[in-house]
């Protein structure tokens, strides 16, 4: 497939050291938009400044794209945003632009994933959040056991035998 680049983005890959900016969207209960590069009407969404280093690589363990989102946690906002709403399998997407004002197709693609946790560091005033690809480790299921320690109380014994589906299962203890 051919993409056209415009004159902007030609201008900015010209230079001697092209270095990227990023939007990044999490899937919050209002999604939260983020720009390196100043604030960015894109796309229908408002990206605000905001300061955040990516690094997302291979990892080689599970082939797959993995790594962290690290933000400025200013004035703990987006400390207490993760607190209240809480990161895992939120969606993340990152894009890369290159300039300050990129058009609708100037925007390329960086990661489209899950976020996984999140640490606070209110010493640095940082908060990061490990994101991985969607797909493979985060597929798995069940992702919730159910356990007396998630809340079920009411248990059948270990060894009992429950038929599903035309198959019996025997319920084994951990």
């Amino acid at each position: 497939m051919k993409k056209t680049v415009t004159v902007q983005v030609q201008t900015e890959i010209a230079q001697p050291v092209t270095k990227p900016g990023y939007l990044v969207e999490i899937a919050f209960s209002t999604p939260l938009r983020l720009s390196s590069r100043g604030d960015i009407n894109w796309n229908g969404g408002v990206f605000i400044t905001w300061g955040f280093d990516v690094q997302i690589d291979v990892d080689a363990t599970r082939s797959a794209l993995a790594g962290s989102v690290v933000l400025n946690n200013t004035e703990n906002a987006l400390g207490t945003l993760v607190l209240l709403e809480g990161v895992a399998d939120r969606q993340i997407k990152v894009w890369q632009i290159y300039g300050d004002a990129p058009g609708l197709y100037d925007v390329v693609p960086h990661f489209f994933g899950s976020c996984d946790e999140a640490s606070i560091d209110p010493t640095n005033g940082r908060v990061s959040i490990s994101v991985m690809q969607s797909g493979g480790v985060t597929l798995y299921a069940p992702r919730t056991y159910i356990t007396r320690e998630a809340g079920f109380n009411f248990l059948p014994a270990a060894g009992t035998i429950i038929p599903w589906g035309g198959e019996q299962y025997r319920l084994e203890g951990e």
